[in-house]
């Protein structure tokens, strides 16, 4: 089966020093665990022209898969700082239903980065540009 293809969120083009545009996203190849997939998204936050807000979702699957169950959810934001989040669980059975939405927000300086999202084994990774 072929990799899907998304789009950037954000539209494509690069900022002159004398304008101010909003950042520009740009998907790298998606990660997949069987029929699941990790879904990576940016948008500007409004009103702040160097701040993203990103947003992963988790496609496909089953809602107790067990591979992603209690699994630590690690966000890096490619300008050298990153968040890990690992949850406190009971023990796993069939009831369980696993997170699928996450979201986090991040202020940039202007440039290039490369931002992961990682969970258990699911990665997604979308380069973005700030002007």
């Amino acid at each position: 089966m072929p990799a899907p293809t998304t789009t950037p969120t954000l539209a494509p083009g690069r900022a002159t020093p004398a304008v101010e545009q909003p950042p520009t996203a740009v998907p790298a190849p998606r990660s997949a665990l069987g029929e699941v997939e990790v879904v990576l998204r940016a948008e500007s936050v409004e009103g702040s022209v160097r701040s993203l807000r990103f947003t992963a979702d988790i496609v496909g699957g089953p809602d107790n898969n067990q591979d992603l169950y209690c699994t630590s959810t690690l966000w890096d934001f490619g300008d050298g700082l990153s968040l890990i989040a690992t949850p406190s669980c009971i023990a796993w059975t069939p009831e369980v239903k696993i997170p699928r939405d996450f979201e986090q927000t991040h202020a940039y300086a202007p440039g290039t980065y490369e931002v992961t999202f990682s969970r258990g084994t699911l990665e997604a990774r979308l380069v973005v540009e700030v002007p």
